[in-house]
């Protein structure tokens, strides 16, 4: 997973992208959905492959702090927690 810091104005931005392999996808996808883990660990692998800037839209990913909030009825500083 690479984690990269946006700039705008020439001053580093909070935000973090999510750029994911297809391999760490899929790990995650897995991860997400076995039962062996807490809700808390699935949630954020939820918010990162909604996260994901490699993934368009119509496939779940590039989805905004406050899509990901509402979509998983969490806090939007919990998304950017997740983030990075």
């Amino acid at each position: 997973m690479q984690n990269v810091c946006v700039e705008l104005n020439g001053m580093p931005a909070k935000q973090h992208l999510i750029r994911l392999s297809p391999e760490e996808r899929a790990e995650l996808q897995g991860f997400s959905q076995s039962p062996p883990h807490s809700v808390r660990e699935k949630t954020r692998a939820r918010l990162l492959l909604g996260s994901d800037t490699n993934v368009s839209r119509e496939e779940g990913g590039s989805l905004s702090d406050l899509e990901l909030s509402a979509r998983y009825k969490v806090t939007p500083f919990t998304v950017a927690s997740a983030r990075g």
